[in-house]
């Protein structure tokens, strides 16, 4: 054998050894438990809806959104959750002296985390002034092309019969749903997903506000059905007239070397109370909830919720996992 082939072969073997060496180490992580972190500022996960997804492999923690994490911190997991925010006024409320760690530590450092291969999945907790958390959500969102509107999106072709809830607008508290669905790996097994169309209070607290995406690099992944539009309520909490037709409930992308998931379906429905008996409806009161996002939909035909969830997790957490993000946890 003439020596450059002898050379290529030896290269091409050791190559090949090295290959087999790793292979072992990147099953491995793959198949370990996804580390998650909730940073939030009121929500607390829901204790059967963490059961539920520690059954389905997750390790999770729970964290203030205002105590200061290093980006260090953050690449112990390999997913963040944001499933509720604060207002850009806040710092100047009473006891909210911590709000500046936000803006001032964490933001930047969970920039950091996603560039480098972190997961994030934020989703929506309007349960109090609407159009300052969609201007606080704006500057979290903006610089990667995204934000939420401050409305809620309606579709009274496509209202869902759920007991206990309306079925015609004047109703107020009603249930929605869609199978608009963009085939992606985060959609997979989506057949059909519910909505809450409520307003939660007189302030623009909206349940499904839609997703504005201003980069192309998003992919809108759940939109409501054609003929849906985007609407407020008066101080009756009657729907007024169509402010739009902003449509997508759930989009994701790349930023970096990480990805970004958003979901705009509130956190009572998802992470909160998703599997509360509650029934009354009022300010910050829902009506029915008691699992219908998460999975029981109308009765007949179930909601995909809990599935997209999982599935976003997951996605969004795929480069950190192979990256070797996810040691031990914060105690």
């Amino acid at each position: 054998m003439q020596p450059c082939r002898m050379f290529l072969a030896v290269l091409l073997s050791l190559t090949a050894l090295l290959v087999l060496s790793l292979a072992p180490a990147a099953a491995q992580r793959l198949a370990q438990p996804l580390r998650v972190l909730f940073l939030s500022r009121e929500v607390t996960l829901d204790p059967q809806y963490r059961a539920e997804l520690e059954g389905r492999g997750f390790l999770i923690d729970e964290r203030p959104l205002t105590k200061p994490m290093t980006t260090w911190e953050m690449k112990s997991y390999n997913l963040v959750i944001i499933p509720d925010f604060l207002t850009l006024d806040a710092q100047y409320h009473v006891g909210a002296v911590d709000v500046p760690d936000w803006w001032d530590v964490n933001l930047p450092n969970l920039r950091r985390y996603v560039e480098d291969g972190g997961g994030l999945l934020m989703t929506t907790f309007f349960n109090q002034a609407g159009e300052a958390l969609c201007a606080s959500l704006e500057r979290v969102l903006g610089p990667w092309g995204a934000s939420f509107r401050a409305v809620q999106i309606i579709d009274p072709g496509h209202i869902a019969k759920v007991e206990g809830m309306g079925s015609a607008l004047a109703d107020r508290r009603l249930y929605c749903w869609t199978d608009r669905i963009t085939e992606h790996p985060a959609t997979r097994g989506i057949k059909r997903l519910y909505y809450p169309v409520v307003n939660l209070r007189w302030d623009d607290c909206y349940t499904t506000p839609p997703i504005l995406l201003y980069d192309k690099a998003w992919t809108p992944l759940v939109r409501a059905m054609p003929g849906a539009y985007n609407a407020k309520t008066d101080k009756l909490y009657d729907w007024q007239e169509s402010l739009g037709n902003e449509d997508v409930i759930c989009a994701v992308r790349a930023v970096g070397r990480g990805r970004v998931a958003l979901l705009s379906l509130n956190a009572y429905y998802t992470f909160f109370r998703p599997y509360t008996k509650e029934t009354s409806y009022g300010e910050n009161h829902h009506g029915r909830i008691d699992g219908v996002v998460l999975h029981e939909g109308d009765g007949e035909t179930p909601s995909d919720g809990a599935r997209l969830i999982e599935n976003l997790c997951r996605w969004g957490a795929e480069p950190g996992v192979q990256a070797g993000f996810g040691g031990v946890g914060l105690r």
